[in-house]
């Protein structure tokens, strides 16, 4: 591999995009380079984000940028989020195919698939219609595999689309608007055994089954398959999955019994369940990379629990 190898993350200011930023911004053969509004760059100005990546020509740029919140803040945002998203997707997709930029990974969300399956497979990735709970982000996302396959017709690059399940741990957020579950349940709890709150209230029946990953374990095997020279198949989807799925019940009792929490768990069931299952198959992640994740939920749990005690004052 040579060295000085040019990668620029877009959302680097976000929760993957950090950790990528800081796992490429550590290895040698890699010179990477931030692309988020508070460093200035905004996606869904085409001509200003088209300034500045070609002015670095990047060998290889990786695409998380996403405006985007938990199932609530997604409805109550429905047309800012199908949008900006809308417009980030078709402008980083033009900027990567008219720059001849050589590589370009995007960042999928496992919404995007059709909900009708309890396993996400990607050969069905457009078998069906996205749960309608998330239909406004997962399809803006989506386009951009299309959005590749039309610039291909005229124009040479690589691209390779990485579906990635709900990721949790330090850094994450802990809004219960903005956030995944998984953070907003951690901050209810958390909070309720600080302050000696008898009782939490969990958004939904607890039923639906939902599939976590660690970020650390999700940068790392992203890294992995950026190292390599070409991809396997140009414009081909790729889960980073690992055929494990909890109920939000069960989670939140994990999470309970992690934050050592005597009180009540209490299940809104006015509020949105959305799809009632979403795990990706890792058949191919495997069969490829030979990955799987390191992290124990539980142990990244408590982890993601130390991180949020450390820093909810700030």
């Amino acid at each position: 591999m040579k060295n000085n190898i040019k990668v620029i993350i877009t959302g680097s200011s976000g929760f993957l995009g950090k950790k990528l930023f800081d796992k490429f911004y550590r290895n040698k053969n890699y010179k990477v380079y931030k692309f988020n509004k508070s460093n200035g760059q905004d996606l869904r100005n085409y001509s200003k984000s088209n300034s500045y990546i070609k002015k670095i020509n990047p060998d290889l740029i990786i695409h998380c940028a996403a405006y985007v919140g938990g199932i609530q803040f997604v409805k109550k945002n429905a047309v800012k989020v199908f949008e900006d998203n809308m417009k980030m997707s078709l402008n980083i997709t033009k900027i990567v195919a008219t720059n001849k930029i050589k590589k370009f990974i995007n960042i999928m969300p496992n919404c995007a698939y059709p909900s009708k399956y309890d396993k996400y497979f990607e050969d069905n990735w457009w078998d069906g219609k996205i749960h309608e709970s998330v239909l406004v982000y997962g399809m803006s996302r989506k386009i951009i595999e299309t959005a590749c396959f039309a610039f291909q017709q005229k124009y040479s690059f690589q691209s390779l689309h990485l579906v990635l399940p709900n990721l949790y741990g330090p850094g994450d957020h802990f809004s219960p608007i903005r956030s995944h579950a998984l953070g907003g349940i951690i901050t209810k709890i958390v909070d309720a055994k600080i302050n000696d709150i008898p009782k939490v209230e969990i958004w939904g029946s607890g039923k639906p089954i939902r599939e976590w990953l660690y970020i650390d374990d999700a940068a790392e095997i992203i890294l992995k398959i950026a190292k390599k020279n070409n991809f396997l198949k140009n414009n081909e989807i790729i889960n980073i999955g690992t055929d494990q799925g909890i109920s939000i019940k069960n989670l939140s009792e994990k999470i309970r019994k992690i934050s050592k929490y005597k009180g009540k768990l209490i299940y809104n069931k006015k509020m949105i369940d959305g799809s009632k299952i979403k795990i990706l198959s890792s058949v191919k992640i495997k069969k490829y990379y030979n990955w799987s994740p390191k992290t124990k939920l539980d142990n990244g749990l408590l982890k993601t629990i130390k991180y949020y005690l450390k820093i909810k004052d700030k």
